[in-house]
């Protein structure tokens, strides 16, 4: 099972995945991880290329659309 360390760092690769803006090597630890938690954001395309290659997404229960709405839920209304 991944830890909470881990579930951080492929958030953060996904968060930076194009962007142009360099994030801070892997932390070991979790404070050092929470700490950069303002710095990384992740728009609506990125979040559901996180969800299809985790395998959240199975076309059945959970489909594309559902993780849109879910981002859309949790997003603040001024972000894209």
């Amino acid at each position: 099972m991944a830890t909470l360390e881990d579930l951080r760092d492929t958030f953060d690769k996904f968060c930076a995945f194009g962007s142009t803006r360099s994030l801070s090597s892997s932390n070991s630890t979790l404070a050092a991880s929470t700490s950069s938690l303002s710095l990384a954001s992740m728009d609506g395309t990125r979040f559901a290329k996180f969800a299809r290659d985790s395998g959240l997404v199975d076309g059945r229960k959970i489909t594309a659309t559902d993780i849109d709405l879910v981002f859309n839920k949790v997003k603040s209304k001024s972000s894209r």
